[in-house]
């Protein structure tokens, strides 16, 4: 599980985060999940991930190393959360991701991809639906739409295809 806070609210935070503990079922099942980002709200969930410190079947990380996050994301049943992993390297491995809330509504991402709302009901039926029964896990085809053969190559093609205009070259920040 790898979910940060989409509203400064620590309170609103915390009860997601326990919605998702709740939804998980974590009695029954293995955990590893991974603290938040530190943006506004997160000591919301940080304080429900904390009280999970002494059981038996969560690990708790503050962090993770790139390569054992990329191995534990290789080799997960399903990445639950709303972090961009899910949207981009999940999809290199074909793992399967429930991603809940707003957070990375609108962003292009793979067949490996489930969006839910903060709801118990549709959080229960899609881990039900990527974890049938014991030991049997879904995979996907790992086709990343952010990445593959000749990436570079389009991404140079497109870019040589702008025209580029004094304005498009402007920085402009607006509060």
């Amino acid at each position: 599980m790898l979910h940060h806070p989409v509203d400064a609210n620590e309170a609103v935070e915390g009860q997601r985060a326990q919605l998702l503990l709740d939804a998980l079922r974590i009695n029954r099942r293995q955990a590893v999940i991974i603290y938040p980002n530190n943006d506004p709200g997160s000591a919301g969930i940080s304080r429900v991930w904390d009280s999970l410190r002494d059981h038996a079947n969560v690990r708790l990380a503050k962090n993770a190393a790139r390569a054992d996050f990329l191995g534990l994301l290789r080799d997960t049943a399903v990445l639950i959360g709303n972090s961009s992993s899910g949207i981009i390297e999940a999809a290199s491995f074909g793992t399967p991701v429930i991603d809940i809330g707003p957070r990375q509504q609108g962003r292009e991402h793979g067949a490996n991809v489930l969006h839910v709302d903060y709801d118990r009901a549709q959080l229960s039926q899609a881990i039900a639906r990527y974890m049938g029964g014991e030991g049997w896990q879904v995979r996907f085809a790992p086709i990343n739409p952010y990445g593959g053969k000749n990436t570079g190559k389009t991404i140079a093609n497109t870019l040589a295809g702008l025209i580029i205009t004094p304005e498009f070259r402007r920085k402009l920040i607006a509060y």
